[in-house]
C-alpha cells in the first residue's frame, strides 16, 4: 500500500533521546535527508509500547513522520543496523557515545549533510567490527585509532579541517624529522617558528606529527593497525574544544575508563 504523502521517510542514526512528560522520549536524529532533527516518539516509554525497543540510542532506523511541527512525531520504525557488538564493549560503547555527541555539538539542526549520515554509520559499523580490540591504554599511553580518525574525517566535513601536513600558517610541507608544533588557532601543525605567532602554541614530538600525518591520509577502514599516543589524541581534542568553546562531556568518562 502506498504511503501518505503526509508522512516524511528518513534513515536516522539516533544521537540521543531525552524523556518527556509520562511516556515519551524526544529523540535527537542525524538523517541522510534532513541533517540533524528532533522528533517525538510518542508513548514509547508504556510497557507495552511497540516502538519502544526501535528506537534505542545509537540505532541506524528508517522512521516515518508525521507532522509539520518544531517536533514531528514518529509513526512506524524499521532497524537498519544495531551495532550489537558495540554494547558488549564498554570501551566501544564509550566511544560512540562520544562520537554521537561530537557530531549533535558540531551541527548545525536541519542543514543536509549526507556526508555526515555516512560516515557515522561507517564508523559504528567499524567500531562494531573492532570491538573486541578497542581499548584505552594508559599503560602504552595509546588512544583507538579509530576515534581520532573519525574525528579528523567530521571535522573536515564540517568545514574545520585539521592541518596534518603542511604548516597551517604558512602552507610550507612539514618535512620529515623537522621540529613542529601544534596551534588550535592556527587550525593544525606548524613550524615552530609560525607558532610564534599564536597564543596557544606548543610543540609536539616527530613521531606525533608523523602519526597525525599518516592517520589523516588512511580511510577510516584502514586505521586499525596505527597508533595514536596521548599528545596527538590532547592535539585534537583541545581544538575540538577550541571550536565549541566548550567540553565535549563524554570525553570524561572515556579519560576515567582510562584510568582504570
Amino acid at each position: 500500500m502506498a504511503r501518505n504523502p503526509k508522512y516524511q521517510k528518513a534513515h536516522c542514526l539516533i544521537l540521543s533521546r531525552k524523556p518527556l512528560r509520562e511516556a515519551d522520549f524526544l529523540l535527537t536524529v542525524f538523517s541522510r535527508e534532513q541533517g540533524k532533527i528532533r522528533v517525538l516518539a510518542r508513548g514509547v516509554r508504556k510497557a507495552n509500547a511497540k516502538l519502544a525497543g526501535r528506537l534505542q540510542q545509537l540505532y541506524n532506523v528508517e522512521i516515518y513522520l508525521a507532522g509539520s511541527s518544531l517536533w514531528p512525531t514518529v509513526t512506524s520504525v524499521s532497524i537498519i543496523n544495531k551495532y550489537p557488538k558495540i554494547r558488549q564493549s564498554l570501551s566501544a560503547l564509550a566511544i560512540a557515545f562520544y562520537a554521537a555527541e561530537l557530531v549533535t555539538k558540531l551541527t548545525p539542526d536541519a542543514e543536509i549533510n549526507a556526508r555526515i549520515y555516512e560516515l557515522l554509520d561507517r564508523f559504528y559499523s567499524e567500531l562494531n567490527s573492532q570491538s573486541k580490540n578497542i581499548e584505552f591504554s594508559e599503560k602504552d599511553r595509546t588512544w583507538p585509532p579509530i576515534l581520532e580518525k573519525f574525528r579528523l574525517d567530521l571535522l573536515r566535513i564540517v568545514g574545520h579541517g585539521v592541518t596534518t601536513r603542511f604548516c597551517a600558517h604558512c602552507g610550507v610541507k612539514i618535512a620529515a624529522g623537522e621540529a613542529t608544533a601544534f596551534s588550535s588557532f592556527a587550525g593544525g601543525v606548524v613550524h615552530t617558528d609560525c607558532g610564534k605567532h599564536f597564543p596557544d602554541t606548543r610543540l609536539v614530538s616527530e613521531i606525533t606529527a608523523g602519526q597525525l600525518a599518516i592517520l589523516d591520509q588512511q580511510a577510516l577502514e584502514d586505521v586499525a593497525d596505527l597508533t595514536v599516543g596521548e599528545e596527538g589524541h590532547r592535539c585534537i581534542s583541545d581544538f575540538v574544544v577550541f571550536l565549541l568553546e566548550r567540553d565535549v562531556q563524554s570525553e570524561r568518562f572515556m579519560e576515567k575508563m582510562r584510568q582504570e
